[in-house]
């Protein structure tokens, strides 16, 4: 059974005594300045999320990243993958793959079919860095026809492979590619944890109003052999 702990994550949303006397005589004006505030704390701490989940390794109040989940090494949900016994507990990889030229494409498609034969299902989508993104568009954008001679037209909004969404994050690690399976991939989050901002109080030292953010959950698989990644892919 593979057991994953909560992890705490939180932040502090602070109004200054010149900020209230600023905005003292508006109380519209005050309830933006906090309705503002609000915002950029939650957002700066899912900016902080997104961080975490992608880079290399976690610290011990971390949770994992997908480098650690989508990997055949490690000990994640307590199952050490390194044990023999245990060689289920491994995700399908593709290690120093080169020039994507050359490459990428061949790769991405033997991960594909490797993360398929599982029987676990499909990627759900591809994720990767935008220089890698990138160079998966000039792959596909080879060949051009213009349907209208006075207008040309290049560029897709969207990006596909297989029927299923190619994205980019700047947080992605370099080189690296991965093809989730998001039925087995799971965002578990304590209901009393979720980006919940507490009361308003003002300290005994100080002339201010201070509130706590909270998060707590935790980033899970339950199969780990259901999803993918390529390292070491160059441009």
């Amino acid at each position: 059974t593979a057991v994953y702990a909560f992890k705490n994550y939180g932040g502090t949303m602070s109004i200054s005594w010149e900020e209230m006397r600023e905005t003292g005589n508006d109380d519209v004006r005050i309830f933006d300045l906090v309705k503002f505030k609000r915002d950029n704390a939650a957002k700066s701490l899912m900016n902080r999320l997104n961080a975490d989940l992608l880079q290399a390794t976690s610290a011990s109040k971390e949770f994992f990243s997908l480098a650690e989940l989508i990997a055949t090494t490690g000990t994640i949900g307590g199952i050490d993958s390194s044990l023999g016994a245990n060689a289920y507990w491994r995700s399908q990889e593709i290690t120093t793959s080169g020039a994507f030229a050359t490459n990428g494409l061949n790769d991405m498609r033997t991960l594909w079919n490797d993360v398929t034969r599982q029987g676990q299902g499909s990627p759900s989508m591809t994720l990767t860095t935008q220089a890698i993104h990138e160079a998966f568009e000039s792959e596909l954008d080879v060949d051009v026809r213009y349907a209208d001679a006075s207008k040309l037209d290049r560029g897709a909004l969207d990006l596909m492979w297989k029927g299923k969404p190619v994205a980019f994050d700047t947080d992605v690690i370099a080189g690296q590619l991965y093809m989730p399976n998001l039925d087995h991939l799971k965002f578990v989050v304590d209901t009393e944890g979720v980006m919940d901002f507490g009361e308003m109080i003002e300290p005994a030292d100080q002339k201010a109003y201070t509130s706590k953010v909270v998060f707590r959950g935790m980033v899970c698989v339950d199969s780990r052999r259901a999803h993918g990644r390529i390292t070491g892919i160059t441009t």
